[in-house]
């Protein structure tokens, strides 16, 4: 994702997802033309290699306080979304869920789950606190949707909806000031 250039690496690991995920996302494009099956799912694997090789860069980071909460969702963010999108292209069935279902994860996980987060730390970042509450609205918001879908609580995907709604708001209005 573009959205990588607004994460500092704070491991050789960032390094190596920031290199890769132009080749990787190449072969997704590829994918998405393939008819479904394992051979088809393989050629998704160096984009979720860059997603997991962001995702432990963003933990690592996190806990040596050199990436914000909220960076560190949207790189997990973009990891759900790689690993739902090589199902999807597998042809598997995660959980029950058939496509559309599992593309349209994979979508919500690469875009939601990722820019929400990622743009709530980004307009906190002159705040001197660990993590701001927009940030953990939009933390919170994407793990509700889904825990809602998979176990069929409607309420609780609403919920997770409207934070995630809610954050992508409040970030707009800081961002025009």
């Amino acid at each position: 994702p573009l959205g990588l250039r607004l994460i500092t690496p704070a491991t050789r690991l960032g390094d190596i997802a920031r290199a890769g995920w132009l080749p990787a996302v190449l072969l997704v494009l590829i994918a998405v033309t393939r008819p479904r099956g394992i051979v088809t799912a393989a050629i998704t694997i160096p984009w979720l290699l860059c997603a997991a090789f962001a995702t432990l860069d963003g933990a690592l980071g996190f806990l040596k306080r050199k990436t914000s909460l909220g960076e560190f969702a949207a790189q997990a963010g973009w990891l759900v979304g790689a690993y739902m999108h090589t199902m999807s292209r597998a042809g598997r069935v995660p959980l029950g869920f058939a496509e559309p279902w599992v593309l349209l994860t994979a979508m919500h996980f690469h875009f939601a789950a990722f820019i929400v987060p990622l743009l709530a730390a980004k307009s906190a970042a002159r705040s001197s606190a660990r993590f701001t509450f927009i940030e953990l609205i939009a933390v919170a918001g994407s793990p509700l949707v889904a825990m809602g879908f998979v176990n069929q609580w409607p309420a609780v995907r609403a919920f997770g909806a409207l934070l995630l709604a809610i954050a992508a708001a409040l970030v707009s209005i800081r961002m025009l000031r």
